[in-house]
Order: C-alpha cells, then structure tokens, then sequence
C-alpha cells in the first residue's frame, strides 16, 4: 500500500500500481516524487475491508488483477497508524 492524500476530510492510499499515478520524477502539484510504502498488520484487512473503507479502483492490474484503493477518515486515522508495522519511503523510479 502506497500513498496518502488528503482531501474531504480523508486520507486516500492504494495498492503500489494505484498509488504510482499519482507520483512523477519532478513532483508537482498534487504529486510527488516518490511514494511511502506502508507495511500493514494484518488486522489491517480484518477492519478496513468494508466497502466504506474499501474500493475495487478497477481491474487493470497484472493479469486482470483488481488494484484496490482505500479511503481512511481522519478520525480511523490513529488506528490507521497502530496498524503500520513499517513505513519506507520509495523515491519516483525505484520498485517498492
């Protein structure tokens, strides 16, 4: 899972291919220049996999695969946090 942006009062992340649109080499607005890779627990699925937390984006992943994006309410945002084993950042170019 990758990502994180703000807007309506939550947090948008995605599975790696979601969350790499949204990156460039250059940054710019609304982008970035890399990407946080975000390691969950697995209790991570067991709370946030209802369909007010969890969305099929589409289904354009290797194989047909569904790339899936998540969408937090800043106030699900500490448990969010409690659930993040590991954070790593991953610069635009480099496969996370």
């Amino acid at each position: 899972m990758g990502g994180g942006y703000l807007t309506d009062g939550k947090i948008y992340f995605g599975e790696r291919d979601v969350a790499a649109e949204y990156w460039s080499p250059n940054g710019g607005v609304n982008f970035a220049n890399g990407m946080v890779r975000y390691d969950m627990h697995p209790d991570f699925l067991k709370e946030f996999t209802s369909s007010e937390y969890m969305k099929v984006y589409d289904t354009k992943g290797k194989d047909g695969a569904p790339r899936i994006e998540w969408t937090i309410p800043v106030d699900k945002f500490d448990r969010f946090n409690e659930l993040v084993m590991k954070r790593t950042w991953i610069p635009y170019g480099e496969k996370g």
